[in-house]
């Protein structure tokens, strides 16, 4: 019913994220896995499952490196992020994050 009285696609965004909260409180990890994957491709972003470990380098050092010099006052009182689109798929990855950390500790 949610996602048939859904306006626009945030509203749906809204419906998935309870639906896959849902879906980890049951233990359903997998289902959980494939729907945030499935949302983030609707957003335009892909998840690719050859990762090269020094591509993951690389990433994570040039991340560090917009971060050098920036205090965790900075980080937390900087200015808000405005682009929905680009909150909604970090809200996503971090879910996917989240999911693929307890499953590897299984």
């Amino acid at each position: 019913i949610l996602f048939e009285n859904a306006k626009c696609f945030e509203d749906r965004l809204h419906g998935y994220l309870v639906m896959i909260q849902s879906l980890l409180s049951f233990q359903k990890q997998g289902d959980a896995m494939k729907k945030i994957i499935f949302i983030l491709e609707e957003l335009g972003e892909s998840i690719s499952i050859d990762v090269d470990p020094n591509d993951v380098y690389a990433e994570v050092a040039s991340t560090k490196s917009l971060l050098d010099g920036c205090s965790v006052d900075d980080v937390i009182n900087g200015k808000r992020m405005t682009d929905n689109k680009l909150r909604w798929t970090l809200k996503f990855l971090i879910l996917l994050c989240h999911v693929l950390y307890t499953v590897s500790n299984s």
